[in-house]
């Protein structure tokens, strides 16, 4: 990420971005923005099944529940 916040891109840059990149995915032909978003999908795939389901440096979701439930049992 760009350390100078002037430098960086504006919510209103980023909202026209994103625009652009759904109406890319709404057509039918296979345009250049289509081809690379099916592809980093596959690519995605491939690679969370190469994280160790234990590995503690992987983002994973957190179980709330369980813990505000341990938390108020030990009360």
């Amino acid at each position: 990420m760009e350390p100078d916040p002037n430098k960086r891109p504006t919510a209103t840059n980023i909202c026209y971005r994103v625009g652009y990149w759904l109406e890319e995915m709404e057509q039918d032909d296979d345009n250049e923005v289509k081809k690379q978003f099916l592809e980093v999908d596959i690519i995605k795939s491939e690679t969370s099944e190469l994280i160790h389901p234990n590995d503690m440096y992987a983002s994973k979701l957190i179980n709330t529940r369980e813990i505000t439930e341990a938390l108020k049992s030990k009360t």
